[in-house]
């Protein structure tokens, strides 16, 4: 698939725009949904500013002007920090300027956050710190206030046209519930959140249930399930789905952002819980 996405244009034109004026921000925030990729839209950014062929993984992405931030468990850490502030100081190399990327940006923990602001605010000549989320409103003010954001847009009509261009048939019913997330229909990402639902109503499935969430994508799972349940109430409002969609939602928050957390111990938590008010 192409790292160039539809829904992205409107991005790289701004930064198309102000590269060709030499204007381009110090501190770029890339604010874009969860499922509309941010990692692709990420790659192509810092490919742009390098002025390089757009690459097609984030991993395989090798330049010496380009440093990347590595997650660490289910944090970016102050060691992160620092390795980007010796980057943004040392001199270019081969290309116009330097580009600093942080991939997942919300998982800076406060003291990486914290090291990180005074690069943000005064970075060295022809270098570009590039961080990019989904989830902007988990950034610390004082990051947010130091970067230009640039927002990608939701488009559920052209997002329909192009999964359909894909050849992926995608009811609006489907969408919804998979959080309007196109690139998890093209990635082969659909999960039967109904059906598993359907076959989590007996306890002897119970197990096989817990065993096919923690084999596939954890958090979109629990996302979906989420999503399913706010999906029914529109129909029939029940309290005791709403209390269990609201726990639901807390323990999806804890697997992603503690390293603690016990994932099966809590989905099987949830399963148990869901059996007794379904």
């Amino acid at each position: 698939m192409s790292a160039r996405l539809p829904w992205h244009n409107t991005v790289f034109r701004r930064l198309a725009s102000q590269r060709a004026e030499n204007r381009l921000p110090a501190a770029i925030l890339l604010d874009c949904p969860e499922g509309w990729g941010v990692d692709e839209l990420l790659i192509a950014a810092v490919c742009q500013i390098l002025e390089v062929t757009e690459q097609q993984s984030l991993t395989e992405f090798a330049h010496p002007d380009l440093f990347w931030a590595q997650v660490d468990g289910a944090a970016l850490k102050v060691e992160q920090s620092r390795e980007l502030i010796s980057f943004a100081t040392k001199t270019r190399q081969i290309a116009p300027r330097k580009v600093a990327a942080v991939p997942h940006a919300h998982l800076l923990n406060t003291n990486a956050a914290n090291a990180m602001l005074k690069i943000l605010e005064e970075p060295p000549p022809a270098t570009h710190i590039v961080l990019a989320t989904s989830y902007r409103s988990r950034l610390l003010p004082t990051i947010r206030s130091r970067c230009q954001v640039y927002s990608v847009q939701r488009d559920v009509t052209s997002a329909l046209h192009w999964l359909q261009d894909q050849n992926q048939m995608v009811t609006p019913t489907e969408f919804a519930i998979s959080g309007y997330a196109p690139l998890r229909f093209v990635a082969g990402e659909r999960f039967d959140i109904a059906g598993w639902v359907e076959q989590l109503g007996s306890e002897r499935n119970r197990a096989a249930c817990v065993k096919a969430v923690l084999e596939g994508d954890v958090l979109a799972i629990l996302g979906d399930w989420l999503r399913w349940i706010l999906w029914q109430q529109r129909q029939r409002p029940q309290r005791r789905q709403l209390a269990f969609a609201k726990e639901l939602a807390e323990t999806r928050y804890n697997i992603e952002h503690s390293n603690a957390a016990n994932t099966r111990l809590l989905v099987e938590r949830l399963t148990t819980y869901w059996q007794r008010i379904a």
